[in-house]
């Protein structure tokens, strides 16, 4: 996640053991659905000679639809990563170098997945919010400059088996936020105003000002069963 323009308060993590409950959806890999954005138009021609390209000209970009399309892998197994620097922690928001990036990366899940060809595509949620399928009002609900509503993918556990709920995901906000924490980047999270969970797999983010950069915003649910105590 990026610094925003003022500066951002650092939090020191104390809890590096969040790594020891990884997030893993119920039945083996996940597969992301197809987004519900609206497909965009078809770009209008160039001018001859006119070396811009369609998609700037038209000011449409498409970032949901997908041709990433996995099929469900085998679970169980030993995963092997080699790189040149050992890494040296695994909590997915205190990552302090490239190496525990790559490790990370591959043995946490989160709420959104980047593709191969430049998309983003559902992961642990079910669908991606946005101002067309109505995921995003702005202005949004109550006086909130912005509203998000996130929906869970049904069936996600941890591999304790304990059910992955929006709590989880309010817990990690939480957990951001705690003042005794240094170090962890609170872009985004210091805008809320309040995480509700209006069901196990409903999740509603209320803003007190606009945040573009939600969608990648949640790095990662965090266990609250495990790390509470």
């Amino acid at each position: 996640m990026s610094n925003r323009s003022g500066g951002v308060r650092l939090r020191l993590l104390i809890g590096a053991s969040a790594a020891v409950l990884l997030a893993a959806a119920c039945g083996g890999s996940t597969t992301p659905s197809a987004s519900t954005a609206t497909q965009a138009p078809q770009p209008a021609s160039s001018a001859p000679g006119d070396s811009t390209p369609p998609s700037a000209a038209t000011g449409e970009i498409d970032l949901f639809n997908t041709s990433y399309a996995p099929t469900d892998g085998k679970d169980g197994g030993t995963a092997i990563i080699g790189d040149w620097q050992e890494a040296t922690q695994f909590n997915p928001y205190y990552l302090t170098q490239v190496t525990e990036g790559n490790v990370a990366s591959a043995a946490w899940s989160s709420l959104v997945a980047l593709t191969h060809d430049y998309k983003y595509a559902p992961d642990l949620a079910a669908d991606i919010p946005t101002l067309d399928n109505g995921g995003v009002k702005v202005p949004g609900d109550n006086g909130d400059a912005m509203t998000v509503t996130w929906k869970l993918r049904d069936g996600l556990k941890w591999s304790d088996g304990k059910d992955m709920t929006c709590d989880d995901f309010k817990y990690a906000w939480e957990w951001v936020m705690d003042p005794d924490n240094v170090g962890v980047i609170t872009s985004g999270f210091e805008d809320l105003t309040a995480w509700d969970c209006p069901s196990a797999t409903d999740m509603v983010l209320h803003f007190k000002n606009i945040y573009e950069g939600y969608i990648l915003m949640v790095v990662a649910p965090l266990p609250r069963h495990y790390l509470s105590s």
